[in-house]
């Protein structure tokens, strides 16, 4: 089996941290770090603002060009997973709950999963994680009551971001 789609907390699992530093053949990663490495796109319309953001990414003074990237990509989808859990314990305080543990445990569970770690091993997991980031975002500021500032601006800028990073 492609090593690409193993889960990734088997017993035979290479650590995290060396799956970060290769470039996966899997779900177009190659492809998205070439094309943040060059500063195009992949695609009409592309993922013009994880471009940018990633080519902010490649900058930084640690390991290989691949391992940068992927570091972002885990850390967008370890951000995403912390949305979950703001977004969980914001909804269970609604409910009348005044326990932190619910947004602990749902932040964990959406760490933990398949698709998560995936993700973030993976250059174009970069994508979703931000993608994911925006969205939970937007969830949050329309539930949220009596928003201080202008709600409708903040939404309007989470979701021209949005689109700017993937169009679905």
């Amino acid at each position: 089996t492609d090593a690409y789609l193993e889960w990734p907390l088997s017993l035979d699992h290479e650590p995290l941290i060396l799956r970060l530093n290769q470039a996966r053949a899997g779900g177009g990663t190659r492809i998205a770090s070439g094309v943040i490495a060059a500063l195009e796109h992949q695609h009409p319309p592309g993922y013009p603002l994880v471009g940018l953001i990633g080519r902010l990414a490649a900058l930084l003074p640690v390991g290989g060009f691949a391992f940068r990237i992927n570091l972002l990509s885990a850390a967008l989808i370890a951000l995403a997973c912390v949305q979950v859990g703001r977004l969980t314990d914001r909804l269970a305080a609604g409910a009348g709950g005044g326990a932190r543990w619910p947004g602990t445990a749902a932040a964990l569970l959406a760490g933990a999963g398949h698709t998560a770690w995936a993700q973030a091993i993976s250059a174009k997991g970069a994508v979703y994680g931000l993608n994911a980031v925006l969205l939970l975002e937007l969830i949050q500021l329309s539930i949220s009551k009596g928003t201080a500032g202008r709600p409708a601006a903040k939404a309007g800028l989470i979701a021209g971001l949005g689109m700017a990073n993937h169009w679905m």
